[in-house]
């Protein structure tokens, strides 16, 4: 009698070591597809900020270009004046995206590191379970 409970003991912990192996893999297959997601997320980012510098770049051309514009044209001063508000805020808003954009690059590197700890974390506990698993087998009657 002690045999048999020892055996369907050990049959049962064997079952549970297998479907927590299968648990751990599945979470490693969806951690590893989570991390191919960031990745592409981060280079869409940085395409995002590259695209925003050429923007604040050509904002700033554009401004300069109309304070120019102003010094030589007082006859048409009111309206230069609110363009060149406007494109002030253009750059002052470009150049806060661009900021955001660094900040987002930032945050996406650090959720990238921790999804490859965590994926590095359930590979170990698949070996783990792995050999627990082989370490079960050998008290099986």
């Amino acid at each position: 009698m002690p045999a048999e409970q020892s055996s369907q003991s050990a049959e049962e912990i064997a079952h549970l070591i297998h479907r927590v192996r299968d648990d751990i893999q599945a979470s490693v297959k969806a951690m590893g597809a989570t991390t191919l997601s960031v990745q592409e997320g981060r280079v869409g980012v940085s395409h995002a900020g590259e695209s925003f510098a050429q923007i604040l770049t050509a904002v700033r051309d554009v401004s300069s270009q109309v304070h120019r514009m102003n010094d030589s044209a007082q006859a048409m001063n009111q309206g230069t004046e609110q363009l060149v508000a406007q494109a002030d805020e253009i750059a002052r808003l470009a150049q806060q995206t661009a900021l955001d954009t660094q900040e987002v690059a930032g945050a996406s590197e650090q959720q990238t590191a921790t999804t490859e700890e965590m994926t590095a974390a359930a590979e170990t506990l698949a070996k783990m379970a792995e050999r627990l698993s082989e370490q079960v087998k050998q008290f099986t009657i």
